[in-house]
C-alpha cells in the first residue's frame, strides 16, 4: 500500500510597514519635550509577526539663527543604542532603531519616542517609522485537512494490517 504525504511550504518574505506621526511642533526653548507613540498594528503588523529591523526618519526645519541647535532623542529607552544627542539641521535625520526598540515593536507593535530641545530653536514636522516585517506563517485550512486525512488513512491502514 502506498501512502502520499502532501507538504505545502509557504515562503516568508519581509514586507515594509510604515507609520507616520505628524508632530508639527516648534521647539522654542531649552528643555521643551514632545512625546508620541508609533503603532504599526494599524499599518499591517499583526501580533506574532516579526520585526527584523526598523528606522525612524525625522523631518526638521531650522531657521539658522542659532549656531548650535541640539536635541536629545529617546527611542523606547535611552540606552545609547536607541537615540542620543543630535545637532539639528534643516532636512532629515535618519536613525536605526536598536534592539530594545525592535523588541518593543515585536511585543505589542508600538514604539515610544520623545525629543527634548537641548539648545536653539527648530521645527519638527513628520516622523516616519519604517519597519521590515516578516509575517507569521499561517497554515491554510486545506493543508490541515489534507494532513488530517493522511493521518486517518495511516490509522486505517494499520488497523487493517493488524486484523
Amino acid at each position: 500500500m502506498a501512502s502520499c504525504i502532501f507538504a505545502v511550504s509557504l515562503s516568508a518574505h519581509a514586507i515594509p510597514v510604515m507609520d507616520v506621526v505628524t508632530v508639527n511642533n516648534n521647539f522654542n526653548y531649552w528643555g521643551e519635550t514632545r512625546s508620541w507613540t508609533h503603532d504599526i498594528t494599524n499599518d499591517g503588523f499583526s501580533i506574532g509577526d516579526t520585526v527584523n529591523s526598523a528606522a525612524l526618519s525625522f523631518e526638521f526645519k531650522d531657521d539658522g539663527d542659532w549656531s548650535y541647535e541640539w536635541a536629545k532623542i529617546v527611542i523606547h529607552l535611552f540606552d545609547f543604542e536607541d537615540g542620543g544627542l543630535f545637532e539639528i539641521d534643516t532636512g532629515g535625520l535618519n536613525l536605526n532603531v536598536g534592539a530594545s526598540g525592535v523588541a518593543s515593536l515585536n511585543s505589542d507593535g508600538t514604539l515610544n519616542v520623545s525629543i527634548t530641545s537641548k539648545g536653539g530653536d527648530f521645527y519638527l514636522g513628520a516622523v516616519t517609522l519604517t519597519a521590515d516585517v516578516t509575517a507569521a506563517s499561517v497554515s491554510e485550512p486545506a493543508t490541515l485537512a489534507l494532513f488530517g486525512l493522511g493521518l486517518m488513512g495511516l490509522g486505517f491502514s494499520r488497523k487493517k494490517l493488524s486484523a
